[in-house]
């Protein structure tokens, strides 16, 4: 018999190991302490809901971190001298790192300053996701039992050997774990050369001269002196200084080598940002040229993005494309992005967020034309102006295909004595048709009552139920994971796609979907939230439409790749093809 075989597996996950047949034995993956066996299928709930109506469906998260065994509580390492790092708090990665299907957890925690490598009381902590029976700490079995003042942290394959590698941003240092395949990391910042000694905060793996591996962008806040603090008052009172006081420190960009190396390379490539403070990083196709561009949040300057030129060159765009500043014309304390087609045209928006008083801001991403702060006409501004935002995600939380948002807010100082809100409440968004948003936070669980400093969030499908869940961390409080417990909500496809010739990880790859003979567009971006990096697999809400006409994936490598029909409600895995040929088969 003569078959066509098209070098492509779309295999139902449910969910199935890695591809890494170098670490496969008899089907399954081996690892040292026991086989890891497919996870149960997750239970059904009602789907189908109507996305034109303008109720909030009923949306509901649970905070089920005590349940599953998570207990992580950043430590900000105050000592009274008013550090600048106190203030920002640490943030998260989502990783598979055992592949085995589900989501791990991966905390990034702060430390006394100095820090004392001795002291082990405040480490960072890595959660291995076993599914229904919960999380375990796995933190020193893993090796990354990390003694630093940790900012933000991120995930990525850079040597394409099918196992996420960490990234862990820090004051005074980076530390970049290599995953060893086997359940375990180890240290090779120093032979990555990827290690710096300022004040680093988000961070992103993308592919950005589309060679195949992973480059890292790095967010470099400000000089800051331990040894020399600085003094400030407001009130006649001690308070943490304005970003302004501390000088900025340029960002860095580093190129993937190919051989575990990396070179820093942000001022030939064009990263010039004399006077950027970064705290959040987003990288996608902002322009419809194909090709990743960077956009940084920055702390009372003007925002960044670097347009991708090709050839590891970018060009400061910012100002000309309407994201440097706010609609008002006004510089931001921009802290979090949220990356997402918020009004369903098929071009990335960005979501900002900012100061107490100072609204956020919303930047619909108009085309050619550049973008519009349309944070007001969408309801964002009188949502966020009495909030001081940090950490910030789209998500399609009922998955009626209209992006939602969700805010981490609290304030950096304790100002009550002024009349100023210290811990605050989180916000959840609800998204109206692509044109407005509505604060139901009141509606969506007990969690959203609480006051608390929140900082990093990262979104993540963490018990494969096909609905997005949030990992939350705070300052003085514990973190949450809050589940999505949506009990009406629409269908979804969930992708997960694994590159051949492109970046292992597939950042940056496109997906056009066409449904009831209409098309909708998304993109794996890199980065977003604030000092966090959220799953890497697509999750796509799909509102009452049951059957998917066809998937088109362009890969970063420039190839595409078409299937279809496919069912829905279920996790597809899908490589990327190699060849095309026509083989013969008995």
């Amino acid at each position: 018999m003569r078959t066509s075989v098209v070098f492509l597996i779309a295999g139902l996950l449910c969910v199935s190991g890695y591809w890494a047949t170098d670490r496969i034995e008899d089907g399954r993956l081996w690892n040292e302490d026991h086989r890891i066996s497919e996870p149960p299928a997750p239970p059904r709930a009602p789907r189908g809901i109507d996305a034109s109506k303008s109720a909030d469906h009923g949306i509901r998260f649970v905070d089920a971190a005590a349940d599953l065994g998570m207990d992580f509580t950043f430590y900000d390492g105050a000592d009274g001298n008013f550090h600048l790092m106190e203030t920002t708090g640490g943030g998260m990665a989502v990783l598979d790192f055992d592949a085995d299907g589900y989501q791990d957890i991966f905390f990034v925690n702060g430390s006394r300053l100095l820090v004392v490598p001795a002291d082990r009381r405040h480490v960072s902590k890595l959660y291995r996701n076993f599914g229904e029976s919960g999380l375990e700490d796995v933190t020193k079995l893993a090796g990354v039992e990390l003694v630093a003042f940790g900012q933000g942290a991120t995930s990525g394959d850079y040597d394409n050997d099918g196992f996420p590698d960490l990234f862990v941003a820090c004051f005074g240092r980076c530390v970049l774990y290599h995953n060893n395949g086997d359940g375990s990391f180890s240290e090779t910042c120093e032979i990555a050369a990827v290690d710096s000694a300022h004040l680093h905060t988000s961070a992103a793996f993308s592919d950005l001269d589309r060679n195949g591996t992973l480059d890292l962008y790095v967010c470099t806040y400000a000089a800051v002196s331990l040894e020399n603090p600085r003094v400030c008052e407001r009130g006649g009172k001690r308070m943490h200084c304005l970003p302004s006081v501390y000088p900025a420190v340029p960002d860095l960009l580093f190129q993937n080598q190919g051989d575990g190396t990396f070179r820093e390379s942000g001022r030939t490539a064009g990263i010039r940002d004399e006077n950027g403070r970064g705290l959040g990083v987003a990288i996608a196709n902002f322009n419809d040229d194909d090709e990743p561009d960077i956009f940084v949040a920055n702390d009372t300057s003007e925002n960044f993005l670097f347009v991708n030129k090709r050839g590891f060159h970018f060009e400061e765009s910012a100002l000309n494309l309407g994201v440097a500043l706010t609609g008002a014309g006004s510089t931001m304390s921009g802290m979090g992005v949220a990356c997402g087609d918020y009004d369903l045209n098929g071009r990335l928006d960005l979501m900002v967020t900012n100061f107490y008083q100072e609204r956020s801001v919303l930047y619909q991403n108009m085309g050619s034309s550049g973008f519009i702060d349309s944070a007001d006409a969408a309801g964002i501004g009188v949502a966020s102006r009495d909030r001081l935002g940090f950490g910030t995600v789209f998500l399609d939380a009922n998955l009626d295909g209209f992006p939602d948002l969700f805010v981490a807010n609290g304030h950096i100082s304790d100002m009550t004595h002024v009349g100023i809100p210290y811990k605050m409440r989180q916000q959840f968004l609800l998204n109206d048709g692509g044109k407005t948003f509505r604060d139901t936070s009141d509606s969506t669980g007990p969690y959203f009552h609480q006051r608390l400093l929140g900082r990093g969030v990262a979104v993540a499908d963490i018990d494969n139920d096909g609905r997005p869940d949030l990992v939350v961390s705070h300052i003085l409080d514990p973190a949450a994971l809050l589940l999505n417990r949506t009990p009406e909500h629409g269908h979804w496809l969930g992708l997960q796609l694994v590159g051949t010739q492109s970046n292992r990880d597939a950042t940056n790859a496109k997906v056009r979907v066409r449904l009831n003979g209409q098309e909708r567009a998304y993109e794996l971006i890199a980065g977003g939230g604030y000092l966090s990096s959220s799953d890497k697999r697509l999750l796509i809400g799909l509102g009452q439409t049951a059957t998917i006409d066809d998937v088109v994936v362009h890969w970063p490598s420039g190839k595409e790749q078409k299937l279809g029909p496919l069912t829905t409600d279920r996790y597809y895995r899908l490589l990327e093809p190699i060849d095309t040929k026509t083989e013969d088969t008995p």
